[in-house]
């Protein structure tokens, strides 16, 4: 590896279904079935759905800009200075995990730059990770080097136009300790409540 090269490339997927994730909720019986296994139930039946509907579109879009505070936590976190608890006042600096991990999605067209704290638009929603998410890779000699998030967003969830994204550690209409860790401008569109669209994020190191 070399350091003087190294890279972190993160990847947004957006991936449009015209279907309503409502109707595929998991019933509490089947919810039981999961907690008596000891595993989290996802909440939708997503087997289920994507085997009944297709993406309508499907959009990437590849950044490279990661923020001032977003790369400070990262280096906080990687010398033992993080936490699995909520962001506060006394350390900001909490995992990016399936409890904290917010992916935001805004209607701001303010260019992303390396100080932003927050998306800029007057209309922000902040997503959770969905069940299972975010995914990391296990310790392979050969194995990937990236980490998968993912958000859905329903049909009732950010009905504007979707003009930047960006991940998070808190939701930040909520938690001003939040730490957004990196922003993208994207032109992808007005979601309606026709739909429900799904965002993922990959981060590879290079």
């Amino acid at each position: 590896m070399n350091l003087e090269n190294l890279k972190i490339k993160p990847m947004y997927v957006l991936r449009k279904f015209r279907a309503d994730i409502e109707k595929y909720r998991l019933p509490t019986w089947k919810r039981v079935w999961y907690l008596m296994r000891g595993v989290k139930p996802p909440m939708y039946d997503y087997e289920r759905f994507f085997a009944e509907n297709e993406p309508y579109e499907v959009l990437v879009h590849e950044i490279n800009l990661v923020t001032n505070v977003g790369a400070q936590a990262l280096w906080r976190i990687f010398v033992g200075l993080g936490t699995s608890s909520a962001p506060s006042a006394t350390n900001r600096a909490s995992f990016f995990s399936s409890t904290n991990a917010y992916i935001g999605i805004g209607n701001g067209t303010l260019q992303a730059s390396q100080s932003d704290t927050n998306l800029t638009g007057t209309n922000k929603y902040f997503k959770a990770m969905d069940s299972g998410y975010p995914q990391a890779p296990s310790f392979d000699p050969s194995g990937s080097r990236e980490v998968t998030f993912l958000a859905t967003f329903g049909p009732t969830e950010a009905n504007f136009a979707w003009n930047e994204v960006g991940l998070a550690n808190a939701d930040l209409n909520t938690n001003t300790y939040g730490i957004l860790f990196n922003r993208a401008n994207v032109s992808w569109g007005t979601k309606t409540s026709n739909d429900t669209w799904f965002v993922s994020l990959v981060l590879r190191v290079q």
